[in-house]
């Protein structure tokens, strides 16, 4: 009962770092785009800031290490017990390749994309709680997935 709890308060505060960092990401791209920063310059910033992404992917796949917050290593290093290596490597090798390809879609954004694009209208909070919405459903159904395996049947995951 104790690990329960000890996990489910460091998926708490886990899911609480996240959301902070989705927002600052949102804010940083919202003053990027109604600022007079040219949308090539943001898409180019994001693409950056992706292979960033990327590469902290590739050095904790090749390292086995995991890079974060104290918080993020011991949610890390529970999933990988719970899951497996072979299947939490499957999970990590999906993100890494998941990004890649996001970081490919920002670069080519700055040769397909019609731009200036123009404002739609509608409120910037509605795109805050829409991603809020999206990463909590996100995170806490993988969660709960894999929290509530049994050692049996943690094998079937993701099968």
């Amino acid at each position: 009962m104790k690990e329960n709890q000890t996990i489910r308060s460091l998926r708490i505060r886990h899911f609480i770092q996240i959301i902070v960092w989705v927002l600052l990401a949102e804010g940083l791209a919202h003053y990027l785009l109604v600022s007079d920063v040219s949308k090539n310059i943001f898409a180019a910033a994001l693409g950056v800031l992706l292979v960033g992404v990327v590469f902290i992917f590739f050095y904790q796949k090749k390292t086995g290490k995991v890079v974060g917050t104290p918080t993020h290593k011991k949610i890390m290093e529970y999933e990988r017990d719970r899951l497996g290596e072979k299947k939490w490597q499957r999970q990590r090798n999906i993100g890494f390749s998941f990004m890649v390809l996001l970081a490919i879609l920002a670069f080519s954004a700055l040769w397909f994309l019609d731009l200036p694009m123009e404002e739609t209208g509608r409120s910037v909070f509605s795109y805050y709680i829409g991603s809020i919405i999206g990463v909590s459903g996100g995170y806490w159904s993988r969660a709960k997935k894999i929290d509530q395996k049994s050692h049996e049947e943690k094998a079937n995951y993701g099968t």
